[in-house]
């Protein structure tokens, strides 16, 4: 017996609809199996991000403490280097600074030696005290002796020509000399014809030929002979630094005059040393001062010879009563 053709339909019809039914379940569970699968990726991914991201932050706190540490291991260590540096530097400039004085006093030693001078112990001035030494000897020793009355001047290398008096004197005629006479200050010299002179008011300049010698002649300040002698010496130095002076010596000069004779040395302002010498005379009105300056190139004992004729040659006007 055969079927009809209407259930056959039907029958097709239901397994279409059971296995249309089966792929939708079929494709929800996939769907749902491929969600958990997801979310598990999801899951550890985040996982891995955070745990990540604590390693990061454990390397850097290590990396930042270690650092911290280094920095300041360093700085101590850098600082100590720097405290032994400075030190050492210390030490070695004060060692370096003496073995440059000793070089400094062994070189002028030798000069002294090799020149015919002794060593003056005083202060280390060594040239200074020759200069002054050498103002004393030709103090001592000028070439005529004291006179009484009116002043007077002896011509320097003449000892035998007539003695002058007053403050008129002409030129002694000796060859290489010339007189010059001041008389507001109430003085006058002799001096070679090579010199450069100025003179202004009461003091008078006089200039070596190779510009190595200012000796100034003047009126000195008022006071006893020693105040007289402080004030002068600090006028002379007030322009110095690292000033080194001789005791000075208290003498009298050719005319009886009582003397000071003081000199040293110094550092000028360009770091170069000078060398200087004052002579303070007590006058019967007022006192005089000699200042004699040597340029850092000077010779002081080449030099000396001519100062001597000159200084010797200084004479005072006697005060006149009527």
């Amino acid at each position: 017996m055969k079927r009809s053709q209407g259930s056959k339909a039907h029958r097709l019809d239901r397994l279409a609809q059971e296995l249309t039914h089966l792929s939708r379940r079929s494709l929800h569970r996939w769907h749902r199996f491929t969600d958990r699968l997801a979310d598990g990726r999801a899951r550890r991914a985040n996982n891995w991000i955070r745990f990540s991201h604590r390693v990061r932050a454990g390397r850097r706190r290590l990396v930042q403490a270690y650092r911290d540490r280094w920095y300041r291991l360093s700085d101590r260590v850098a600082a100590g280097r720097r405290k032994r540096a400075d030190s050492f530097g210390f030490l070695w400039g004060r060692f370096s600074d003496r073995v440059v004085a000793g070089r400094s006093r062994l070189a002028d030693w030798r000069y002294e030696l090799d020149n015919g001078w002794r060593f003056h112990p005083i202060l280390g001035g060594i040239l200074g005290g020759v200069v002054v030494i050498s103002a004393l000897v030709l103090i001592r020793t000028g070439s005529d002796t004291a006179v009484s009355g009116d002043a007077s001047v002896a011509p320097p290398r003449t000892a035998a020509e007539p003695v002058r008096r007053g403050l008129h004197a002409e030129n002694d005629g000796l060859p290489g000399y010339e007189v010059h006479v001041n008389e507001g200050g109430g003085y006058l010299f002799s001096y070679p014809d090579t010199w450069e002179i100025i003179s202004a008011g009461n003091g008078t300049r006089l200039i070596s030929s190779d510009d190595e010698v200012i000796i100034t002649f003047e009126t000195g300040p008022s006071g006893s002979l020693e105040e007289a002698s402080d004030r002068v010496m600090e006028n002379v130095t007030r322009s110095y630094s690292a000033v080194e002076l001789v005791a000075p010596e208290i003498e009298r000069t050719p005319q009886g005059f009582r003397s000071v004779v003081a000199g040293g040395d110094a550092l000028e302002a360009t770091g170069a040393r000078v060398r200087f010498l004052s002579i303070t005379i007590q006058g019967p009105d007022e006192n005089r001062a000699i200042i004699v300056r040597f340029a850092p190139s000077a010779d002081p004992i080449e030099a000396l010879p001519a100062i001597q004729e000159i200084v010797s040659s200084f004479r005072i006007s006697q005060v006149q009563s009527v």
